[in-house]
């Protein structure tokens, strides 16, 4: 379960990633949790943020190192009117010429790494993903670490179709 310090970093990172540099966020609603995602939602000077977020059921390294926090969210900017974006926050700074991946069943999803992030550029292929995520039951993320560290972090997908049906409705999806 996910505590109050991880979601109030997660919010901030959220509202710098947008907006750059600016007035924190309030502090997000719990809007439930639904198996191994949980869903939230707060207001920027954007207007309404809604995401689900995870963390690994596990993870492994190929070589003993530190890691942060690590997480994947779907979020949508109802301000922006910029919905279902899937993002990684890795837990340490990605290699920049290596592009983090993600598997659901057969499907596989290329990532673009910034820092300790990444995400899909595409909305095609991020709309691809999420149908994949919720048809699926387990997805698995691999990156590399700026040193050389091979990560491999596996979700479970139980539960994500109930909470993106919660934030597209908390956030007014099209």
């Amino acid at each position: 379960m996910l505590n109050n310090r991880i979601i109030a970093v997660i919010t901030a990172a959220l509202t710098s990633f947008v907006a750059g540099i600016g007035p924190a966020a309030a502090a997000p609603e719990s809007l439930g949790t639904f198996g191994a995602w949980s869903a939230f939602a707060y207001s920027d000077t954007s207007g309404k943020v809604c995401f689900v977020i995870s963390e690994p059921k596990s993870a492994n390294l190929s070589r003993k190192a530190r890691r942060g926090d690590v997480f994947f969210m779907v979020t949508h900017w109802a301000g922006k009117k910029k919905f279902g974006e899937p993002s990684v926050i890795i837990g340490y700074p990605f290699k920049e010429t290596h592009s983090p991946q993600i598997k659901v069943g057969g499907d596989s999803f290329r990532m673009k790494p910034n820092k300790d992030g990444a995400w899909i550029e595409d909305n095609a292929e991020e709309r691809k993903l999420l149908e994949a995520m919720k048809a699926g039951s387990s997805m698995t993320v691999t990156g590399m670490s700026s040193r050389g560290t091979r990560s491999t972090d596996r979700y479970s997908l139980s539960g994500v179709t109930a909470a993106l049906d919660k934030i597209d409705s908390a956030c007014g999806v099209p």
